[in-house]
């Protein structure tokens, strides 16, 4: 069924969205104290002072909101060139540069800092000559506080950094980011008229999912990822790209519409069928069906529909099936000595587990980087399957740095890219 899901994401049109929950507007408390400040109740603070008294204002006015603490000042982002792309080029070299913030873990956990995926588009634009910055929450710091509690300092940081890249002299600066990294892109867009010149926003939010990781329950704040969320679509100024996923627990349905009526140019990719999950958006058959969509934005600021063409037998992020190889069993990879030594990164189905995968000298170990740790197990080969636990999947070489792992019934487990 999985499978079958996958493949009719290429060929649906959109689907239509159930009808959005209400809560409270906290822009009208922002409003508020813009006009007691002497601002027009539209007008930005023109400087980080001012911007500083507007929060503490609204903080003043909603006491014991334990979901929405107003921060006054920054956090320092932990940076990293991700994995699968370039170092850096530099602004003389680079198109371009994306400055993507990662999301925030659920509950009160960590994400590790060793940890530094990016979607599999991003990717695609660094092969293409753009530099690709990914930043986070310090691990140290996550798991003291909630997301919510920190978005506007996380706003305030990514507003600073995208100024210095600015600064630095890159032809083209794009800022963005995934789940509390895209709602605080937002929040610096809406706060602090980011220095920007498009915006990459996937699966927004900084109010947790649906039910509570915490108490099990329904998670009070989860209306106000709606709610909330026209004043920040209002605010955009520069072209942006949105992407919701279906199956997300932190998507509350009908963002799509608000997205698109966003002023400036925009591409919104609304709940494809077939993409199910927070982390859908990230794997390699997404960019293969609308990866050259985002890529036009980000890079012209040409706005457009975003129709996916056909499947692929030839095109490693197409493959969703082993049907689609042919001769599969002549490039089967079938024991330990073809993974010794190396490295790959996992874009997975199943949704929060991609990975980070290292071979050992003999192949018969490996380490498993995940966003929530480090572990080691073993590897074995067995009928020509690849196990490694309980799980056992066929791997297939499509090309020199790219494996296919398959799932015992022939559909696509994960896609495998070699670090080089």
């Amino acid at each position: 069924m999985r499978l079958r899901l996958l493949l009719l994401a290429l060929l649906l049109p959109a689907i239509s969205l159930p009808a959005l929950a209400q809560a409270p507007d906290i822009n009208q408390l922002r409003i508020g104290c813009r006009v007691e400040l002497g601002l027009s109740a539209n007008e930005r603070p023109g400087d980080e002072a001012m911007r500083d008294k507007v929060r503490a204002c609204m903080q003043a006015k909603t006491p014991g909101a334990q979901n929405r603490v107003i921060s006054v000042a920054s956090v320092n982002l932990i940076e990293a060139t991700p994995f699968l792309v370039h170092a850096p080029l530099g602004p003389g070299a680079a198109k371009g540069v994306v400055y993507f913030v990662a999301g925030y873990p659920p509950g009160h956990g960590t994400m590790i800092d060793a940890f530094h995926a990016v979607p599999y588009f991003l990717k695609t634009l660094a092969d293409q000559g753009w530099d690709v910055i990914v930043a986070k929450m310090p691990q140290a710091e996550e798991g003291a506080v909630r997301g919510a509690a920190v978005v506007d300092a996380g706003a305030a940081a990514i507003a600073q950094r995208v100024a210095a890249l600015r600064a630095q002299g890159y032809r083209r600066v794009v800022a963005g980011g995934h789940s509390w990294g895209g709602w605080a892109t937002l929040l610096a867009e809406r706060d602090d008229a980011l220095a920007a010149d498009a915006l990459l926003i996937s699966s927004p939010s900084a109010q947790g999912p649906r039910i509570s990781p915490v108490t099990g329950g329904p998670n009070p704040s989860f209306a106000l990822s709606g709610s909330e969320f026209p004043a920040l679509v209002a605010a955009v100024r520069v072209p942006v790209v949105f992407t919701f996923m279906g199956g997300d627990p932190y998507e509350i349905g009908g963002r799509g519409a608000m997205a698109n009526q966003a002023r400036a140019p925009h591409v919104v990719i609304d709940q494809p069928p077939g993409f199910s999950g927070h982390y859908a958006g990230w794997l390699p058959v997404f960019d293969y069906g609308y990866g050259d969509c985002i890529r036009r934005l980000l890079m012209t600021g040409a706005a457009g529909g975003c129709a996916p063409p056909p499947l692929s037998n030839s095109d490693f992020r197409s493959i969703a099936s082993m049907s689609q190889i042919g001769d599969p069993g002549s490039r089967r990879i079938a024991s330990p000595e073809q993974l010794a030594g190396h490295a790959f990164f996992a874009y997975t189905l199943q949704d929060h587990d991609n990975k980070k995968l290292t071979y050992d000298a003999s192949g018969s170990t490996r380490t498993v980087l995940t966003t929530i740790g480090r572990t080691s197990e073993p590897v074995a080969f067995q009928n020509g399957q690849h196990c490694a636990g309980q799980t056992c999947t066929t791997l297939v070489q499509f090309a020199p740095s790219q494996i296919l792992e398959f799932e015992p019934t022939g559909g696509i487990h994960a896609w495998w890219i070699e670090e080089r």
